[in-house]
């Protein structure tokens, strides 16, 4: 469930592969990536209606996804499949990679419309 905003909270982690590096909390809506660099990103978005997800660096957003025909906006197409059996969900949802290049300590957030 969002918070306040659309604001997407951090609630399981599969895996992390430096976490003195990348510190979340849980239900925390950022999560800290303290050396600067070059990371990668990659999420997915499963609902009943196409999403707009945001990607926010230090509050800023710095990259707009949706399922609209020009899905991806990068500020400085997506296509959902439903299933008549599964009505509280698409099978296919909205997923995205991409890199971004991040100063030290930057809070990466991400919201959901």
């Amino acid at each position: 469930k969002t918070k306040q905003g659309g604001a997407v909270p951090w609630n399981v982690q599969t895996a992390n592969s430096d976490p003195s590096n990348l510190q979340w909390e849980k239900d925390k809506t950022y999560v800290v990536c303290v050396a600067p660099g070059l990371y990668e990103v990659q999420f997915g978005f499963f609902s009943r209606r196409k999403p707009v997800v945001k990607l926010h660096v230090n509050g800023e957003p710095v990259l707009t996804v949706s399922g609209g025909p020009q899905y991806v906006a990068y500020h400085a197409g997506g296509r959902l499949l439903s299933s008549g059996r599964y009505t509280n969900t698409n099978i296919t949802g909205l997923t995205h990679t991409d890199f971004v290049a991040l100063p030290a300590k930057a809070r990466v957030s991400m919201s959901y419309q």
